[in-house]
């Protein structure tokens, strides 16, 4: 394998940010190029993370040859379509959440996957948090007996942002 996985995002809105910013911080991670539905939202991003290429759509992308990943940040309806893309043009996907509309497309994503022989994954962070791996561990052990329901729930403190969602 090479010294670095060289990654692929497709879109260019608030998350694509975040996530070029957490990359960047991995020592084996290489942001490599971006993909958005318009060149200068593709280009401007490009610029800003010192993403060497740049293209408009996910085929674009999906056919470079230089991407060993690919990271779906679009608009949730164009997250099949986008993904099916990538898995097709050799790429792993990892891709944002919700990973489709309905499981229809989640089925169709996967075999696409599986017919490809290509990883794909929801981005869900919270399979990887500290605290989720550790309640994974109680669970294996067995020590508070067998689970038969689960009722949780997300939160977090947000200011009111009438101009935002």
């Amino acid at each position: 394998m090479a010294d670095k996985i060289k990654w692929g995002i497709v879109g260019t809105g608030g998350i694509a940010h975040t996530f070029a910013k957490a990359l960047a911080i991995l020592p084996d991670a290489e942001l490599v190029a971006v993909s958005s539905r318009k060149k200068e939202s593709a280009e401007k991003f490009a610029a800003e993370f010192n993403i060497p290429e740049y293209y408009v759509g996910a085929d674009s992308l999906a056919n470079d040859k230089n991407i060993d990943v690919a990271y779906i940040s679009t608009i949730h309806p164009a997250h099949k379509s986008d993904t099916l893309s990538c898995l097709k043009g050799g790429k792993a996907v990892l891709c944002e959440k919700p990973l489709a509309m309905n499981g229809l497309e989640v089925s169709q994503m996967i075999d696409c996957a599986k017919k490809n022989n290509r990883f794909l994954m929801e981005a869900m962070w919270t399979y990887f948090f500290p605290a989720m791996v550790e309640v994974r561990r109680i669970i294996s052990i067995g020590d508070i007996g067998q689970i038969r329901l689960v009722n949780a729930n997300f939160c977090f403190n947000r200011e009111p942002d009438p101009e935002g969602r």
